[in-house]
């Protein structure tokens, strides 16, 4: 779980997010930075960046998936080592303004993404059983 964008304005909506992707069957580790909050971002763009690679690199990440939407993606661009990426292919999974990773990934790293719920969407008021079924699937 990375927060490539905004920041939370409270670290227990991500907590019920992954405690309902735990219960669905996944295992789920956060970045060092996903709780971070700098004014309306997840912290600085180095620090946001620097978790987005490591989930990439990191061997025991299975899939990339990010805490919520809001802005500050398109920032990363400039940190972020796309040839390495290409070089660790995983799901990943996020919406709203992560929206300009999918496309970067697509493009540069020839990835399918999925536009779909953060850890914030798996909140117990916001998933519906269409979306867990999606998930499973």
């Amino acid at each position: 779980m990375v927060s490539p964008a905004s920041g939370l304005w409270k670290r227990s909506e991500l907590e019920r997010g992954i405690t309902t992707l735990k219960a669905l069957g996944f295992k789920v580790s956060t970045g060092k930075y996903a709780y971070s909050a700098q004014h309306y971002l997840a912290g600085p763009d180095e620090a946001r960046a620097k978790d987005f690679m490591d989930a990439f690199e990191d061997p025991d990440v299975d899939a990339v998936i990010c805490s919520q939407g809001g802005y500050g993606s398109a920032r990363l661009f400039a940190h972020l080592d796309f040839a390495r990426i290409a070089n660790n292919p995983k799901p990943f999974v996020g919406y709203s303004d992560i929206t300009s990773l999918h496309l970067m990934l697509g493009r540069l790293c020839n990835f399918t993404t999925f536009h779909g719920p953060g850890a914030t969407g798996f909140e117990r008021g916001f998933l519906t059983e269409y979306t867990k079924s999606a998930w499973l699937r």
